[in-house]
């Protein structure tokens, strides 16, 4: 028998409320997807050198645009949600953690890091962090 693309049978039996339900169920998939930054990101040799690292302190330096704000995020972001990637290597933590975040100035922190974790204040719940 074909299938549509949920994978149920093409029947002329699916109710208008079923199909409405469908849609729904799809919408709030994209968005998902849409929303999920760390699923989009696969991090290059170096950015997986320092989020793998079992260093208590570690220094991550590169030029300009060079992908060293999103390797931190990405760690931050593991360690805050307990979501590891299955190609994680470094420390886990199997209960809620202590952390803070900084920048030079407040406002650079809020602009740069804040954001970036959260999403703009525009579009809170779009950034690093799962809604």
């Amino acid at each position: 028998m074909q299938q549509d693309w949920t994978g149920l049978p093409v029947t002329e039996e699916h109710s208008k409320d079923e199909l409405l339900k469908l849609v729904e169920i799809e919408k709030v998939l994209a968005s998902r997807k849409g929303s999920d930054l760390l699923g989009d990101i696969d991090p290059n040799e170096r950015q997986r050198d320092f989020i793998n690292s079992h260093s208590k302190e570690c220094m991550f330096t590169g030029a300009n645009q060079a992908g060293k704000s999103t390797a931190l995020m990405m760690k931050f972001t593991y360690h805050m949600t307990g979501l590891y990637p299955s190609w994680y290597k470094g420390v886990r933590f199997d209960r809620p953690i202590n952390a803070a975040l900084g920048g030079e100035t407040a406002q650079s922190t809020r602009d740069l890091l804040v954001n970036r974790l959260l999403g703009p204040p525009e579009s809170r719940g779009s950034g690093y962090f799962p809604k």
